[in-house]
């Protein structure tokens, strides 16, 4: 077993797995004799548990918690690895937030998280009806945008952009997907796509969001007499 991990994740020792067998990471079975069973399904949980801690540097509480979501809701390993890269840190203690108290999380009113929902610009989860972390930091930042005087209407079309995003990656990576393979050889496929993707939607954005701001704000060309 050790040896089959260390082929991708060279770091892994039994050592390693024995800790994190105590701490309630992993619970693999065992033979009537005692010995260790790791599945396929066990495998992919250690090369997860291995990405966050030794990679990403996450906390045991943090990434137990992490794991614990992801058996409620296997597409949060999706949100768990893109947020991974960002900034915003995983907090173990949060649990999932009814419509009221999030919006005073976000300092907004239930009946504007409402109308916010029914425009796409948020969404809870569709299994309890609840507002995870994601959820609430998406909630603060559209109550700092109707703090400015912009209105859920005047924001409806980032959700309608987000969603037609959304829909052509998911067909761009369902292509990369037809040769099949193991579970963790397409979630490393999945990891770079969006590592690339990513900079390449922020950056066209920026590129064309300056054109269209010369005629506001003044090309450089423009200039002013001194």
């Amino acid at each position: 077993m050790v040896e089959r991990l260390r082929e991708s994740c060279p770091e892994v020792t039994a050592s390693k797995l024995h800790f994190w067998e105590r701490e309630g990471l992993i619970t693999p079975r065992r033979t009537p004799g005692g010995h260790r069973l790791y599945c396929p399904a066990d495998v992919e949980r250690l090369r997860l548990i291995l990405e966050l801690r030794t990679h990403r540097r996450l906390p045991l509480e943090t990434i137990k918690a992490l794991l614990q979501r992801m058996e409620e809701d296997p597409t949060y390993r999706f949100l768990v690895m893109e947020r991974t890269l960002h900034e915003e840190a995983f907090d173990p203690a949060f649990h999932p937030l009814s419509r009221s108290e999030a919006a005073a999380q976000a300092g907004l009113t239930e009946a504007q998280v409402r109308e916010l929902e029914a425009l796409g610009l948020v969404l809870p989860c569709p299994k309890t009806g609840r507002f995870d972390e994601e959820a609430v930091h998406l909630l603060r930042v559209l109550a700092g945008l109707l703090a400015m005087g912009f209105t859920p209407e005047d924001l409806r079309f980032y959700a309608r952009w987000a969603q037609e995003v959304a829909r052509h990656e998911r067909a761009l990576f369902a292509g990369l997907c037809q040769d099949g393979g193991e579970e963790a050889e397409r979630m490393a496929r999945y990891q770079r796509f969006r590592q690339l993707v990513g900079p390449l939607l922020r950056l066209l954005h920026l590129n064309y969001l300056r054109r269209t701001l010369y005629d506001l704000l003044g090309s450089p060309e423009q200039g002013t007499e001194g």
